[in-house]
């Protein structure tokens, strides 16, 4: 039996079984301003076997990770420049560019931080 032989069989098997193959996805996470969540934040899912796309924004508790690492980097100052700030502050200045639903969200976000002591 031939090799082009063979394949067709084993493509007839998988759909009768319904086998897909193994798809391996990259995820990457990155800002997407109004794609992402309360923040801008959103998985980029990029399938190797199908080559598909999914944008998945990122949870509530992934964002606030995800600043508060950007805080750090940036010595506890907007963009790395100026006076130092409180982490809620600069939650507050923080480019956003999503949706009103999402902003309210935003807030509500930032006023829980309130009671905390420099947003940590």
């Amino acid at each position: 039996m031939s090799n082009l032989a063979i394949l067709r069989r084993l493509k007839k098997l998988e759909k009768v079984f319904a086998v897909e193959p193994r798809d391996d996805w990259l995820d990457i996470v990155m800002w997407t301003g109004s794609d992402g969540g309360v923040f801008g934040h959103a998985h980029c899912r990029f399938s190797r076997s199908r080559n598909r796309t999914e944008w998945i924004p990122c949870s509530d508790e992934e964002e606030i990770e995800i600043m508060r690492g950007h805080y750090e980097k940036d010595s506890h100052r907007l963009y790395g420049k100026g006076p130092r700030v409180s982490f809620r502050e600069y939650l507050e200045r923080f480019s956003y560019l999503g949706s009103e639903e999402l902003g309210v969200k935003r807030k509500e976000i930032i006023e829980r931080l309130k009671g905390e002591i420099d947003g940590t």
